[in-house]
């Protein structure tokens, strides 16, 4: 009778542990993310340092045509006044566009639903900073009922380092409050800060716990800027894309479309495909010295492990898998749920008990 008893229970945890190992392999998700300068309209007047005036009539398909090559799911834009985003919107019926003045961001409306969304004055620094403001959402995608942060913005570029350093960490303690610390967050911009000439970065990797995407898949973050002067610079990008783990980036690429002859914009845009899979980015590298997982090893360790017992419970230990007693990966081996008549009761007692310790 015992022996019946426990073997019903045993059936009920490991009915209980399949069922969450299924909700886990539902809620890994995987979208694109894009940033985008489109440059400001009304700079239609001003030529570029090829003595050419660059009108947004003439590059506005050009702008679509690159968004649309890569199809993002989530898009943040800047330089985008509210004609631009009129246009834009009207060209691209699959998007949502959310936006308080030039620093809009956009999502697939059949993959993202709208929970909230706001937007906070950037502090003033200096003759520089003034009513530029930092544009958010807190989106859930459909499927999985995953909550995810936006944050888009566009720093001056006539910050000097002081003033860079304390606009990161005004922008890291705005995704904290925000997003709170454990959910996804992701930033998207044109921050005008090339990685190893400034703390800021550091500082958004540091506080907010943002990881990027050249540093998941060991790229290269050699971009080209200026598009339309007669020397276009090449460096380090000023166009970034940050996210929060467990995200990791699958690729990163600046795509290069022309339209008419032309970069459609004086900014390439900056794509990345994310996931929240643990197996995205083995050969990641850490970046400026953070860690490569911005978080302490420890924890990170044991919930590997729990994960990894639990998918042994869903997968092999109903078939008879032996699966590590809790606490020891190499002693104390346990049974599956057919032992042999010798010792059986014992076998199948510590079966019982690991399932509950696990869940």
């Amino acid at each position: 009778m015992k022996k019946t008893l426990l073997i019903l229970l045993l059936a009920s945890f490991l009915s209980l542990g399949i069922a969450t190992c299924s909700a886990q392999d539902a809620a890994k998700l995987e979208f694109s993310v894009m940033s985008y300068n489109v440059r400001f309209k009304f700079m239609d007047h001003i030529k570029g340092g090829d003595g050419k005036l660059h009108p947004w009539k003439d590059r506005r398909d050009g702008v679509v045509a690159a968004i649309e090559e890569r199809n993002p799911d989530i898009l943040g834009l800047q330089e985008c006044i509210a004609v631009q985003q009129k246009y834009l919107v009207g060209k691209m019926k699959t998007y949502v566009l959310q936006a308080s003045t030039n620093t809009p961001i956009m999502w697939k409306r059949a993959r993202f639903a709208k929970v909230d969304a706001g937007n906070t004055p950037l502090p003033p620094l200096g003759r520089y900073g003034g009513g530029r403001r930092l544009d958010w959402v807190h989106l859930r995608e459909r499927e999985t009922k995953t909550d995810v942060f936006v944050f888009n913005m566009h720093y001056s570029p006539g910050l000097k380092e002081p003033e860079r350093v304390k606009i990161c960490k005004f922008t890291a303690d705005f995704i904290n409050k925000t997003a709170g610390k454990d959910k996804l967050a992701i930033l998207t911009g044109d921050l005008n800060i090339h990685s190893e000439r400034t703390e800021g970065i550091q500082i958004l990797r540091d506080v907010a716990k943002l990881a990027d995407p050249w540093t998941d898949t060991g790229a290269s973050q050699k971009s080209i800027g200026g598009l339309w002067g007669k020397k276009p610079w090449s460096g380090t990008t000023i166009d970034w894309i940050l996210y929060r783990r467990p995200l990791r980036a699958l690729k990163v690429e600046r795509p290069t479309l022309k339209w008419q002859g032309e970069f459609p914009s004086d900014h390439l845009p900056v794509y990345t495909e994310l996931s929240t899979s643990k197996a995205a980015n083995p050969t990641a590298r850490p970046a400026n010295g953070a860690s490569q997982n911005n978080a302490p090893a420890g924890p990170a360790r044991e919930t590997s492990y729990a994960l990894y017992r639990k998918r042994l419970l869903c997968n092999g230990l109903r078939h008879g898998m032996r699966l590590p007693a809790v606490g020891s990966r190499t002693q104390g081996r346990l049974s599956g749920p057919n032992p042999s008549k010798k010792g059986g009761k014992k076998r199948i007692r510590a079966c019982f008990l690991s399932v509950v310790v696990v869940y």
